[in-house]
């Protein structure tokens, strides 16, 4: 019982003093600050919402919705409700591909090759 007791607190000391003696790293990660706009950083809205203010986008003019096909529909955050961060469709128009991604109240359009 003694052999069993020493035994453990030799394998204890042991192991806080290699705790202890380990290398410190040669340089820690420097972090930056980002400031968020708090007003948008958890806004959702339903798919519904982001299509009627998708509705007012292309009535501006700015894109034709002329021979476009919607082939793709993504959530990205999308919570029990049905409300995502962000709202990403993936169409087509007279063979070019492209996305438009709804985030903050707004929709873009981005080129897709």
């Amino acid at each position: 019982m003694k052999t069993l007791t020493i035994i453990i607190v030799l394998m204890l000391a042991f192991t806080l003093l290699c705790g202890c003696m380990t290398e410190a790293p040669e340089s820690s990660p420097q972090l930056s600050e980002v400031k968020l706009n708090s007003a948008h950083v958890n806004e959702r809205v339903t798919l519904n919402a982001a299509m009627a203010d998708l509705k007012i986008y292309l009535s501006e003019g700015e894109v034709s919705t002329e021979n476009m096909t919607i082939h793709l529909v993504v959530g990205d955050g999308v919570n029990i409700s049905g409300m995502a961060r962000t709202w990403t469709l993936g169409v087509t128009q007279n063979n070019i591909s492209s996305l438009f991604v709804y985030k903050n109240s707004e929709w873009r359009q981005i080129g897709w090759g």
